[in-house]
């Protein structure tokens, strides 16, 4: 069995509350990247963000897929 605490749980947090983050602060798409990177940067207090984390956050996407359904995640 995984630990329910484990990478995946972590992520699936960080993408929630990114998603919680721009519905209440009116973020438009276009700054979406941006705000996630800032986000990332004070909920982990690291100076560096994976790219790809801020991909998958903001759009769905990991290693350069999309999602088969062609929507975006956060809509």
């Amino acid at each position: 069995m995984e630990d329910p605490t484990g990478p995946a749980l972590t992520f699936h947090v960080l993408r929630r509350a990114f998603k919680a983050s721009i519905a209440e602060h009116l973020i438009p798409e276009a700054q979406w990247a941006d705000h996630c990177k800032a986000l990332l940067r004070e909920l982990t207090d690291r100076a560096h963000v994976d790219s790809g984390l801020v991909n998958w956050i903001v759009r769905g996407e990991m290693a350069g897929r999309t999602r088969g359904n062609g929507r975006r995640a956060c809509r």
